[in-house]
């Protein structure tokens, strides 16, 4: 005769595997969810940045750049929009798709980035939409001045007059596009944040940041 103990570990193991198997197929729905709203935002930013090589070729200045200054405001909410969902991807993962779904995110987070700064190169005239400040930190190992920083961040963007859009990315990722950023600005010390094209390495105080940003 079965122990009543053994029926019981036998049914709570039934019941375990039957809730992480549907506990992986709702978050593959929930990714792939999510993985297809960052793909339409990526075919979004295709489509629009060969609309603007059109435009840019008919030599258009006024409607290049009122088209380009609507695509970063429309990019950046949807990009904003997704972010609570990204946080979800990333504390419920369990078959480990957060990694990729933040690969895609990163991605489309750095062709918003290029936006910008092609409206700052082709349109000087115009008033900058937003001013991007790319913070670069450690994607696999702890560092406390590294929070400290991304909370400073975080206050400074919420309090700035100047509008700033902040980058965070990791400088050990394994993004292709995000590893060549850090080649670029020759990043080699964490954190570091790239405004107006100048590293600044370590970490920067609140009142540093409004004086770089001119904040008030």
């Amino acid at each position: 005769m079965v122990s009543p103990f053994i029926k019981a570990f036998i049914l709570m193991v039934i019941i375990l595997g039957t809730w992480i198997s549907f506990s992986m197929v709702f978050e593959g729905q929930r990714n792939s969810s999510l993985l297809g709203e960052i793909d339409s935002v990526i075919q979004n930013e295709s489509a629009v940045r060969s609309y603007l090589e059109y435009v840019h070729a008919t030599q258009d200045e006024e409607r290049y750049c009122f088209v380009l200054r609507e695509h970063i405001s429309s990019q950046n909410r949807k990009l904003f929009g997704l972010l609570d969902k990204l946080e979800q991807a990333r504390v419920n993962s369990i078959n480990n798709q957060y990694p990729l779904v933040r690969k895609q995110f990163q991605s489309v987070n750095a062709q918003l980035f290029f936006s910008l700064k092609r409206f700052e190169e082709e349109c000087p005239e115009k008033e900058q939409p937003l001013v991007p400040v790319l913070y670069f930190f450690p994607d696999k190992h702890e560092c406390a001045e590294c929070r400290l920083q991304a909370q400073i961040l975080t206050e400074l963007g919420k309090t700035c007059q100047t509008p700033v859009q902040i980058f965070a990315f990791p400088v050990e990722g394994g993004i292709e596009i995000i590893d060549l950023l850090v080649k670029d600005y020759n990043i080699s010390e964490v954190p570091s944040l790239v405004i107006y094209d100048k590293v600044h390495s370590r970490i920067q105080s609140s009142s540093q940041l409004n004086e770089l940003l001119h904040c008030k």
